[in-house]
């Protein structure tokens, strides 16, 4: 079992191996659907990825996951 904790500090346990695509459908099969990555501890995972620790989490629908992209790229540019 793998401490999966979630930016609201709720933390709870999933199997160790569990994916953010896995984290997101437990909670909702709507978010699932958007949910393309994740912040697991801080490092950006595939949301097939297995999370195979104790984890903080937080989940990156696409639009979030673009628009990050996109002004981290203007970030750099400029």
């Amino acid at each position: 079992m793998v401490q999966i904790q979630f930016p609201d500090g709720a933390v709870r346990p999933y199997e160790k191996g569990i994916t953010a695509l896995g984290i997101a459908k437990s909670i909702s099969e709507g978010l699932a659907k958007k949910v393309l990555a994740a912040s697991v501890n801080g490092e950006v995972y595939d949301a097939t990825r297995p999370i195979e620790t104790d984890a903080a989490l937080k989940l990156l629908p696409g639009m979030t996951l673009m628009v990050k992209i996109h002004f981290g790229i203007l970030l750099r540019i400029y």
